[in-house]
């Protein structure tokens, strides 16, 4: 799929809860507040993000509790006909609403279901030895779906794998034999989706499962807090403010918040838009992307499997490329275009090429960020040894600054940052929340220091160049402190607002380019602290 070949046409949702935009509230009045506006979360969901993305209309034909299989035994009783909003139910209402005609030109079919079909096979006991059956079932009404829809005119039919349901807060909590079983399941039910979407010419595989396992093997990687059994409902429920809703994957026991929704939205529009998508799992340290538009993403190595090795040497090639290189000890060469590259936990060396560049890094370890020639982003967690190089054009250096830095003493445990700005007008941004008043009130102070060295440096014949706490920089004509905070708006209660709280010099502009690649960032999570 191209982004340009589907603009302003219709994606056309079929599945449930994860993709559900109200439906089954205007249906039966579930679910109800803390969930918002109808949505199984506390904000939009992949779907909604996803047409947004490829800028699409969105038709969602979703309902909570729905499952693929009308054979399944419902998990939604005493509300509705057991099978009226199942898979076949929504397929046919839309087809029939059709009336003899075919879709909208260039429109695209979405099915992401299955889950609650399991759900229900495990909470009436099932027969294990009747599960291979089951998931034939599940496939097989998921095959049905998309010939119907085939049948009825739709050139493009995105298909989803199911995501790890192991890693939910309520599969964790039942224990490891659970999350074992739940994961066996979702293993073969994928590998037999991947077996469906092969046969298929028009079907776009999204594989979810592979998302799911690489941000659990490294949450922070996305932003979001380690301990993944922590939800936002449960924050609710205690009336604490520990974390922004952007840093907890969970909203439930169940569900995504919207900003891991965010995050599968970003992850299924690079699989569906760039020219090629590779998925690392270890078997080779070398990756050549070569032309054109990539997508390049690193898995958790399998540990069942000897010999596998994620320290990576990637190289981006030509054209604007999206690279996780994963939690190894990595290297990665953007090349020419614009790209939006990320490691995780391990040591990193980025370097973006020529065009505008993102390069982002949360580790803690040894890291070294170049970003060439034109103007990149260079963002990385101030906990890590930094070396950061901007190069040629208006860089924007960025230092995340998380609550966990602070010591009970009030000093801190900052890593050493070397930042040096090359030619351009540079900017040196730290970035904080207000989730914690007494570290907020920390890091204020420390800006106020920061500000003190940039202004005696100016005055002292050297300006843009200091050192203070651990920080070296040179080069860089304005220094900013961004807090963020969560909406005080009702409607819109998972929103992060940035706000430049302080801020002296004068740096670039940057580029409408470079500002693209930082919504995409802001997308994949990469800039929460």
């Amino acid at each position: 799929m191209r982004r340009d070949q589907h603009h302003n046409s219709t994606l056309v949702v079929f599945g449930d809860s994860l993709s559900d935009n109200g439906n089954l509230f205007n249906l039966i009045g579930l679910p109800q507040p803390p969930d918002w506006d109808g949505r199984f979360s506390n904000g939009p969901n992949y779907a909604e993000q996803l047409a947004s993305l490829l800028h699409m209309r969105l038709d969602d034909r979703a309902y909570g509790f729905a499952e693929a299989s009308d054979t399944s035994p419902s998990l939604l009783v005493n509300h509705v006909p057991p099978h009226a909003i199942n898979l076949s139910y929504q397929v046919a209402q839309y087809i029939a609403e059709l009336d003899g005609h075919k879709p909208p030109a260039d429109a695209t079919a979405l099915i992401n279901i299955g889950s609650n079909d399991y759900d229900s096979f495990f909470l009436n006991d099932g027969n294990p030895a009747d599960l291979p059956a089951f998931v034939q079932n599940v496939i097989g009404s998921v095959d049905a779906a998309i010939n119907a829809l085939t049948d009825a005119g739709f050139k493009h039919i995105i298909l989803y794998t199911l995501p790890d349901f192991g890693l939910t807060p309520n599969a964790q909590a039942e224990g490891p034999a659970v999350v074992a079983a739940v994961h066996a399941v979702d293993l073969v039910n994928n590998a037999a989706l991947a077996q469906l979407a092969a046969s298929h010419s028009n079907v776009h595989l999204v594989d979810a499962f592979q998302l799911t396992e690489a941000f659990a093997a490294d949450p922070k990687t996305f932003g979001f807090n380690n301990d993944l059994t922590v939800t936002w409902t449960a924050q609710l429920a205690t009336g604490t403010h520990q974390f922004a809703p952007n840093e907890l994957a969970f909203f439930d026991g169940e569900h995504p918040t919207s900003a891991a929704h965010g995050v599968l939205a970003a992850f299924s529009d690079a699989v569906l838009t760039s020219d090629t998508a590779q998925f690392l799992d270890g078997t080779q340290s070398v990756i050549h992307a070569g032309g054109g538009d990539n997508f390049v993403f690193a898995t958790p190595l399998d540990p069942t499997r000897s010999g596998l090795n994620d320290n990576y040497t990637i190289y981006g090639g030509a054209g604007d490329d999206i690279i996780f290189a994963g939690e190894g000890n990595v290297t990665v060469h953007g090349g020419t275009g614009n790209d939006l590259i990320w490691a995780g936990a391990g040591n990193a060396t980025l370097d973006g090429g020529s065009g505008h560049d993102v390069l982002e890094t949360g580790s803690t370890g040894v890291n070294k960020l170049i970003g060439g020639s034109d103007g990149d982003a260079l963002i990385v967690n101030r906990a890590g040894t930094n070396a950061l190089f901007g190069g040629t054009g208006n860089d924007l250096f960025v230092l995340k600054e998380s609550a966990s830095l602070v010591k009970p003493d009030g000093s801190f445990t900052f890593g050493q940052q070397m930042v040096s700005g090359g030619g351009g007008h540079d900017t040196l941004r730290f970035i904080i929340n207000d989730q914690n008043p007494t570290a907020e009130r920390a890091f204020l102070a420390e800006f106020a220091r920061i500000e003190t060295a940039f202004d005696q440096a100016a005055k002292h014949g050297h300006a843009g160049s200091f050192d203070i706490d651990g920080l070296h920089v040179t080069g860089t004509e304005r220094i900013e402190l961004q807090i963020d905070s969560v909406s005080t708006d009702p409607s819109t209660p998972y929103l992060i607002t940035h706000a430049i709280a302080a801020a002296d010099g004068h740096g670039g502009e940057v580029s409408n380019s470079l500002g693209h690649l930082l919504q995409t960032a802001e997308q994949w999570n990469l800039l929460t602290v």
